[in-house]
């Protein structure tokens, strides 16, 4: 009897061994999973900022390239419906002058708007705003079409001979 309480105290020992070291194997466990949340949240964080400020910076050039189009397209408008006038012709000199390099024409110019990974050309919004208007107003006559080109929103608003509404719009 006196082997079997003996053989019956070492299973005890043993079987309170295992549990104070399942216990501080479980405590352990705990604080590495407490850390690696923390840490997972904190870059988390991080990424976030990160994420908002390329947002930021993202609408901020949008913004800048729509206004640079914007200057663009008004220039060329004006180029466009500005009145020609012709140079009074001087009286040709008797003496033969040197040859005057020729006057250079303007350059072909395409105005093309990037945002958000699409490309957009200004004169193809141009011609939508045309066709959309002409479609709607048959009988007017287009003096200036004015052009707002907001990528952030996926549409071009447009003023016709200086009257606009919400609904002078297309998709882009």
């Amino acid at each position: 009897m006196a082997d079997a309480k003996k053989v019956e105290r070492k299973i005890e020992n043993v079987v309170k061994t295992a549990g104070k070291k399942f216990e501080a194997a479980a405590q352990t466990a705990e604080k590495k999973a407490e850390t690696v949340a923390q840490t997972v949240e904190k870059k988390a964080e991080t990424v976030v900022k990160k994420a908002e400020i390329v947002a930021q910076t993202a609408e901020k050039k949008a913004e800048i390239v729509a206004q640079k189009a914007e200057t663009v397209i008004k220039t060329a408008s004006q180029k466009a419906t500005a009145p020609k006038t012709a140079a009074p012709k001087a009286a040709a000199p008797k003496t033969a002058a040197p040859k005057a390099a020729a006057p250079k024409a303007d350059p072909v110019a395409n105005v093309v708007i990037e945002y958000m990974g699409k490309s957009i050309a200004a004169k193809d919004v141009l011609a939508g705003v045309k066709k959309a208007f002409a479609k709607a107003h048959k009988d007017t006559v287009v003096k200036t079409i004015d052009l707002y080109i907001k990528p952030e929103e996926g549409v071009a608003y447009y003023v016709v001979n200086g009257v606009g509404t919400d609904e002078y719009k297309i998709m882009l």
